[in-house]
């Protein structure tokens, strides 16, 4: 058991305080087994944790989980949207919301294992910036790897950024998110946060990671209403890559 704010050593790194960002729609089903496998998570590293639930337009018991949830934990907070502002806009307000020093997001559907959040809280301070990337990308399928692989390519390409991977749980310090101000809501909203740090100079570590089998058949990446957010993201891109100089970063990859 820890008590006050007190900090814990793992593997010789230091966690100080986490917010977790947890977005919820329509998760009636999944938000409590979510929010306490989250507690679980945070619990070895930090006392001084915090859990933002943003029910976000839920039209099920959502939002009553919520209220049940933070009324019974000291730690955890429900905020409501009326209309779904996506994954983007849920982001930006856990940014203006957090307390704490570093920032990840653990959607309410219970999408991510335990030993891939491990392996990112694990190497907390070795980075300002820590990116997971998948290492068994064949658990996904065939047409959702490629469209991932070829969004990885067309990012690097007009970033000159290296980085194997745009869209995963990635653990950052919440000072240095407030200093990005980024427009994506949808697919792509941490693709344009990571080159925007990358570019300005922010250090990161890559870590592999896999992902569990997933019983859902659709994926959210795919709707139309994502591929036009991803393709006004890589305009934008194009443009900032040839009117600003990318600064020089220390750049680490495992």
């Amino acid at each position: 058991m820890l008590f006050g704010n007190a900090t814990l050593r793992i593997g010789g790194k230091l966690i100080h305080s986490v917010t977790v960002v947890m977005p919820a729609l329509n998760e009636e089903r999944n938000l409590e087994t979510a929010v306490e496998n989250a507690v679980n998570l945070l619990t070895p590293y930090t006392s001084d944790w915090e859990i933002l639930i943003f029910n976000d337009g839920s039209t099920d018991r959502t939002g009553e989980i919520a209220d049940r949830l933070a009324a019974s934990l000291p730690n955890v907070f429900a905020i409501h949207h009326e209309r779904s502002l996506n994954l983007g806009g849920v982001y930006r307000a856990g940014i203006a919301r957090a307390k704490k020093e570093y920032l990840i997001m653990l959607p309410g559907d219970n999408e991510n294992g335990s030993d891939t959040v491990r392996r990112i809280l694990d190497r907390a301070g070795e980075a300002e910036i820590i990116v997971p990337y998948v290492v068994n990308t064949g658990v996904r399928p065939w047409g959702r790897r490629t469209l991932s692989a070829a969004f990885v390519a067309l990012i690097n390409l007009l970033s000159g950024c290296q980085l194997r991977y745009y869209n995963g749980t990635v653990l950052h310090k919440t000072d240095r998110l407030r200093s990005v101000d980024f427009k994506t809501n949808g697919f792509g909203y941490q693709a344009e946060i990571l080159v925007a740090l990358i570019r300005s100079g922010s250090t990161y570590l890559e870590v592999g990671v896999e992902l569990a089998q997933r019983e859902k058949l659709g994926s959210s990446a795919l709707r139309l209403r994502n591929f036009i957010q991803v393709a006004k993201f890589l305009t934008l891109l194009f443009m900032q890559r040839w009117r600003f100089p990318q600064k020089s970063a220390l750049v680490n990859f495992r």
